[in-house]
């Protein structure tokens, strides 16, 4: 038995595909659980070291079908923004290739944060780009975690509320993009769908045409550019830094200066050792879509067998539990384990086998990327081309 059911619900172009984005810790995941009514699967499931963090949920509204697409932040402290942009630009391209395309896009920020720091900066100014100036009408700005303000800091909050929409969202709400704060939890969040369902909009992301139809790799497409830039000057300042102890370390030499010279060549292999990973990331952002779609395709069909392995481990010891169970039920003053443990133990086991197969089911892979499109609709377990692409 495999972790994920082929038989699933039919999804077609003509549903409404709404990516769910900002830095990590916005609630993002918080914001879709509250529109599914699903308790979304955590690290407890045993699967956070999937490399593919984009997943998959689906929710009626009025007659349609809503697929919510969670995506990673550009802020993860787990990767590098670069492995997060070959995943968005990995999903993007499959949904240009099956003409699958955006309704809207949620744009989420902590309210929490008190000041605006240049990672916020750097994560918004990629998602513009990502999006193009045409597409700004269909997206949702909206400020989370209100609940865990203090009555005294929500004049602050409102201050801050104010000062994004009329500064950092500005421009996107000049183009029409909506603007709340999101408040009252599943209410705010329904609003939001049956607005996008409402407007009910076709987009093509700027990103998908730079990747597409211009061709560019990935350090040269609008959020590549922002994204790498901080990269880019660090490399820089290394080069400087390498240059400058390469001069002082020939002087040192020339004068005999014995005591500087060992410190000198620790110092110059660190910054080589610094040079030299930055290079790889360097390298990751040359990539064009195909090398990025021949990259993932593997490390996904790599990643989805061993989930298969992890849930038949899984499946295997259940078994043996729920085996040792039934003889405690018939001889249980025979066994050295109380009855409870083993309870317990058999519990913890189908959650864990649960768990592993909503997230499978949630996750977008490669085995589903690569399937043909049959008429307008596909399987929902085949739906890397469409819903995995909504990625944003």
């Amino acid at each position: 038995m495999a972790p994920y059911d082929e038989d699933l619900e039919e999804v077609h172009t003509k549903d409404i595909y709404i990516p769910v984005m900002g830095m990590t810790g916005a609630g993002k995941s918080t914001f879709i659980s509250l529109c599914t009514q699903e308790l979304l699967p955590t690290a407890s499931h045993g699967l956070s070291s999937c490399t593919s963090k984009v997943t998959a949920h689906t929710v009626k509204h009025d007659g349609r079908t809503v697929h919510l697409i969670d995506t990673p932040g550009f802020d993860d402290s787990g990767r590098s923004d670069s492995e997060t942009l070959q995943e968005l630009a990995y999903y993007l391209a499959a949904a240009y290739t099956h003409d699958i395309q955006i309704s809207g896009v949620v744009y989420l920020h902590r309210i929490t944060d008190t000041r605006w720091q240049g990672s916020a900066s750097r994560a918004l100014g990629a998602f513009k780009k990502m999006l193009g100036e045409s597409n700004y009408c269909g997206v949702v700005l909206a400020t989370t975690r209100w609940s865990e303000l203090t009555p005294n800091q929500l004049r602050a909050a409102e201050d801050r509320h104010q000062e994004l929409s009329e500064k950092f969202w500005a421009d996107i709400k000049e183009q029409g993009g909506q603007i709340l704060a999101l408040t009252a939890g599943r209410i705010d969040a329904m609003n939001i769908v049956r607005h996008i369902v409402n407007k009910d909009r076709r987009m093509t992301l700027a990103f998908q045409k730079e990747l597409m139809e211009t061709k560019l790799p990935l350090g040269m497409t609008g959020p590549g550019i922002i994204l790498f830039e901080p990269t880019n000057k660090e490399y820089e300042a290394l080069q400087e830094q390498m240059s400058s102890v390469e001069v002082t370390l020939s002087s040192v030499i020339a004068s005999d200066g014995a005591s500087s010279i060992a410190e000198l060549r620790t110092y110059r292999t660190q910054i080589a050792q610094k040079l030299s990973s930055l290079e790889e990331n360097m390298q990751d952002m040359k990539q064009n879509i195909e090398d990025v779609r021949k990259s993932w395709d593997a490390l996904l069909e790599r990643e989805k067998r061993l989930i298969e392995k992890e849930f038949s481990a899984n499946e295997q010891l259940l078994k043996h539990k729920e085996a040792a169970f039934a003889v405690s039920r018939e001889r249980i003053n025979s066994l050295d384990i109380p009855e409870t443990m083993l309870v317990d133990e058999v519990g913890r086991l189908r959650k864990r086998g649960d768990d592993i197969m909503i997230a499978e089911r949630h996750r977008l892979s490669s085995r589903k990327a690569v399937l043909s499109v049959i008429g307008t609709g596909l399987a929902v377990g085949q739906l890397v081309a469409a819903v995995a692409c909504t990625v944003m």
